[in-house]
């Protein structure tokens, strides 16, 4: 296969056949990047390989329009509906026919279930070309998404399996494309993998940076171009790092219309051939959507009837605190009494240092969250200012359940509170009997 860049520069995959096209793609939007990737992904075509796109928002359809064996899953112009779990059955499409793939997660409405898709699709075609191994190539528009350099749990499975690809696709014929407008946002394992860079123009101070940008990259590559040679690129314009060369040339205009340009399209109906396969794919995917759809109100049953066991459990504790609490007041009393030597001429009054049932607040006694006496009794006993992680020590109650027992009581007029904030919200940080 033979990619012609532009007037007087060719790519020739043979060069490359050892060690397969492992192609970063760096430029700012609008300077051509994705014309560029094009160029490699007709060229692929038209020499008879599969091409696959992954794309967060609807851009490569317009590959249709001469390319009629290109499906579309997901998105406004999709061949097949998108949903999660579809895995599978796409890498089953790309084994078992002659289709190339453009992947829109933009269907599913969460960025990490969107990584999360993106991670297992990589994974199952790494691990089904295992066996298949014939020359795919692998597109990724925004990589920065799928493989970032400040990444968290949620990005782990993407990155992960970009990394992967980029260091040991080659071995089963999985070339690899990365396209990004964010440089210093992209993870460097898998773009220093890359063995053919271009870079296009790029004006930002945090894109040619050089901790993380594109000055930090030529750096530790050993690429000898400057931050002037960057700016100075017009649109279609690229700097190439192919084979220890540094090549400036303007990229020459794709065939298939540019998707992010071009609102409207006549896409080239699929050929004969592939609309069994996509009829059997697409009646998969519609029985994957609707047991997705049972599990989803199965799962929001169990969920609403949790609720409601959560609410009679609650209701249970509460009346068991009360019951606890009556029948274990007579007992202090007692104890107290046992204690205590009275004359029986004296007054019938006798101020114990637990408060009495009928000294207790309506509100203590009617709280609805447990434990609410226990915060009297102790308050009442102990005079003053206290924390709320002491009196939780002190009555073996959780800080939580303290919490919710004083904000009530707060409310009720039982108690005065001193609020405390933390990220913009108030809680109560200590607490005492109001006098």
């Amino acid at each position: 296969m033979i990619i012609k860049l532009s007037d007087g520069l060719d790519l020739r995959y043979e060069d490359f056949k050892d060690e397969g096209w492992r192609v970063g793609i760096l430029a700012r939007s609008g300077a051509g990047k994705s014309n560029l990737a094009a160029l490699f992904a007709e060229s692929a075509l038209d020499d008879g390989w599969q091409v696959v796109i992954i794309e967060p928002i609807s851009e490569w359809h317009t590959l249709k329009v001469v390319y009629p064996q290109v499906v579309v899953c997901g998105g406004e112009y999709a061949d097949l509906p998108m949903a999660m779990g579809v895995e599978d059955l796409l890498i089953d499409l790309l084994e078992k026919s002659s289709a190339s793939i453009v992947v829109n997660v933009s269907d599913i409405e969460e960025e990490w279930e969107q990584k999360r898709f993106v991670g297992a699709f990589l994974w199952k075609l790494y691990r089904r070309w295992q066996r298949v191994r014939r020359p795919i190539l692998a597109v990724l528009e925004e990589a920065d998404i799928w493989a970032p350099q400040m990444w968290s749990k949620e990005d782990s499975p993407a990155l992960s399996r970009v990394s992967m690809l980029a260091k040991h696709g080659r071995k089963l014929g999985i070339n690899l494309i990365l396209i990004s407008q964010r440089p210093a946002d992209l993870h460097k394992s898998p773009l220093s993998q890359c063995n053919i860079l271009f870079f296009g123009s790029f004006k930002s101070a945090q894109d040619l940076s050089p901790q993380q940008g594109v000055m930090w990259i030529s750096k530790k590559l050993g690429i000898p171009i400057t931050e002037k040679e960057i700016t100075s690129l017009k649109a279609g314009e690229f700097i190439g790092w192919i084979k220890n060369r540094v090549v400036r040339f303007k990229a020459r205009w794709r065939k298939t219309p540019h998707g992010g340009e071009t609102p409207s399209v006549s896409l080239a109906p699929p050929p004969e051939e592939l609309k069994a396969p996509l009829d059997e794919v697409r009646s998969k995917i519609s029985e994957l959507v609707e047991k997705r759809k049972r599990e989803l109100r199965e799962i929001d049953r169990l969920r609403r009837e949790n609720e409601q066991l959560k609410k009679i459990i609650e209701e249970y504790e509460r009346k068991i605190e009360i019951l606890k609490t009556v029948k274990e007041i007579p007992l202090e009393i007692k104890a107290k009494l046992d204690t205590i030597k009275v004359p029986i001429q004296t007054s019938p009054t006798i101020r114990l240092t637990s408060p009495l049932m009928a000294e207790v607040p309506d509100p203590v006694r009617l709280c609805p969250h447990p434990g609410a006496y226990d915060v009297y009794s102790y308050l009442s006993k102990n005079k003053g200012w206290k924390k709320i992680s002491e009196i939780s020590s002190k009555t073996g109650l959780s800080v939580n359940r303290v919490r919710r027992v004083v904000k009530y009581l707060a409310r009720k007029g039982v108690l005065n509170v001193r609020w405390g904030s933390r990220g913009g919200k108030k809680y109560p940080a200590y607490v005492r009997l109001k006098s």
